[in-house]
Parts: structure tokens; C-alpha cells; sequence
């Protein structure tokens, strides 16, 4: 990479000089995988994630974004876009539902089809909270201390804990009143 050519890796919407990428470059290999797995929780599909993640890394190095961490920029901004994502596909899914359309029944064994479904349900449910309490219940769920929620929604350190009770409470809520049986 001696040369000032534009390099080209890994996806092919992203395009980074030699003399002033490799340092991103770096940054892009190193973190990219975790963002992907953040947004795959969200969404559920590794396609979509991966899109996902791609769509947040051109972000961040567009705007440069003033933080004291990038990774927790990165992971608050991959919650939001899977969110809104989630968001739109339920939307589709909503107007196709409306739509004449012919369905295929698809076989698989029960427990998969128990676990998509609630899977399902959740995002659902997900989709339907304020942004801040999605992200707040899917990086808690990833194992996020409250320190690193605080950092990555600007919240102070003190409130995270209630504002998380208060997002878990909305959430079950919300998902009993959908699921109740």
C-alpha cells in the first residue's frame, strides 16, 4: 500500500486511500464484526445487519461525530438505524398483510417455530418503544454495564438504572397486553 491509490476491502461501497485510510481501515476491521452482531440482535438477519453496520461506519467517518467514544457512538448509532429498520419492515409487513397475497406454508419443527415467533413478538414490541428504551433494553442486553449506557445514550450515570426499569416495565407492558393469553 505504498501508493496513493484508493484501496478497496472488505464492502465494496466503501473506498479508502492508502495514506489516509489505513488507520480507519484498521477501525473498520477491528469493531466492525461487533456492530454487526448489535444490529443482527435487532433485526435478526445477518444481511440486514451487516447493511446495517455498513450504513453507521460511512456515518461515522462522514460526520466524525465529537465523542468521547467512538465505539459507543458507533453501537447507539447501529441500535437506532436497526431500530428504524425494524420499524420499516414491520410497516411493509403491515401493508402486505393488507394486500392479497399467497402465503407458503413452510414446515420446520415446532421449537423453531415457537422461537421465531417470540423472537418476532419481541421486535415487535421493540419497535414500538421510544428509541432511547429500545437501546437501552438491547444494550443492557448485550451485557453493557450502566456506566457504558450512560456514555453511549449522554445520559447521566445515576439515572440509567431507573430509566432501565422503567424501559424494562414499558416493555413487558406493552408485550402482555399484545400477548396475553
Amino acid at each position: 500500500m505504498g501508493n496513493s491509490e484508493p484501496s478497496t476491502f472488505a464492502e465494496p461501497s466503501i473506498e479508502v486511500t492508502a495514506s489516509a485510510g489505513t488507520q480507519e481501515e484498521q477501525f473498520f476491521r477491528q469493531h466492525y464484526p461487533a456492530i454487526v452482531a448489535s444490529a443482527q440482535r435487532v433485526l435478526g438477519d445477518q444481511g440486514e445487519a451487516e447493511e446495517t453496520a455498513v450504513t453507521v461506519f460511512s456515518k461515522f467517518f462522514r460526520e466524525k461525530p465529537p465523542c468521547d467514544s467512538s465505539i459507543a457512538w458507533l453501537k447507539r448509532c447501529a441500535f437506532l438505524l436497526a431500530l428504524d429498520r425494524l420499524r420499516a419492515n414491520h410497516r411493509r409487513l403491515r401493508r402486505e398483510r393488507l394486500a392479497p397475497t399467497v402465503r407458503q406454508a413452510i414446515a420446520t419443527p415446532e421449537e423453531a417455530l415457537l422461537l421465531a415467533e417470540q423472537k418476532a413478538q419481541v421486535r415487535l414490541v421493540l419497535a414500538e418503544l421510544a428509541p432511547r428504551d429500545a437501546t437501552l433494553l438491547l444494550a443492557r442486553a448485550e451485557g453493557h454495564s450502566y456506566q457504558e449506557l450512560s456514555i453511549m445514550l449522554q445520559l447521566n450515570a445515576s439515572s440509567v438504572g431507573t430509566l432501565l426499569a422503567r424501559a424494562e416495565k414499558r416493555f413487558e407492558e406493552r408485550y402482555k397486553k399484545r400477548y396475553a393469553r
